[in-house]
């Protein structure tokens, strides 16, 4: 967990100071999300939850950092697994949105509550502080995931239902090609 936490403080400060490297190419969305979920599958696993992909666009491509767009599908995918009951299934799904298109992860968990809805993209904010201990992690991957994001000149949110479960979601513009 210290080395996590060392790693995650090391990346928000690289990112802040401008001096982490982002090799950006033409990325298909769809590839990031099949290659994160099958990471993930280990952790999902341990906890008997299933990863359930749609999609409801033929190509998704965006200009980005395949390693920075992956690292942010797999806070969102851990914290989906984390917070889900077990036995539970994680939904993930691209669609188009506006310019471009929108990446979800959806967990039927347990939500969050007002009080961390206004901070949850801070430096070491959990959403449920009391569980903590059970659910692990430093509080950094959603401001990572922030950071990243706003590198690519996307943008993150999410909607969430106490005891109902959680949407996170980015946005990220669509590539154009130079003509």
């Amino acid at each position: 967990r210290l080395i996590r936490l060392i790693n995650d403080i090391l990346d928000l400060d690289k990112i802040q100071a401008g001096m982490m490297d982002f090799k950006m190419q033409p990325l298909d969305l769809t590839e990031i999300i099949t290659q994160s979920a099958a990471a993930s599958q280990g952790l999902g696993d341990q906890r008997g939850i299933s990863y359930v992909f749609t999609s409801s666009v033929d190509k998704a491509e965006v200009q980005g950092d395949h390693d920075r767009l992956c690292q942010v599908m797999a806070n969102l995918l851990s914290n989906a697994t984390k917070f889900s009951p077990t036995g539970g299934r994680v939904e993930i799904s691209i669609s188009r949105n506006g310019p471009g298109f929108r990446v979800a992860v959806t967990d039927h968990g347990t939500g969050i509550s007002e009080e961390f809805r206004d901070t949850i993209f801070d430096r070491f904010t959990q959403a449920e502080q009391t569980d903590s201990s059970r659910i692990g992690g430093t509080g950094l991957g959603l401001s990572i995931c922030k950071s990243i994001l706003d590198h690519h000149q996307g943008t993150i949110g999410f909607k969430s239902e106490v005891g109902r479960g959680s949407k996170f979601y980015f946005d990220l513009p669509e590539r154009i090609d130079p003509a």
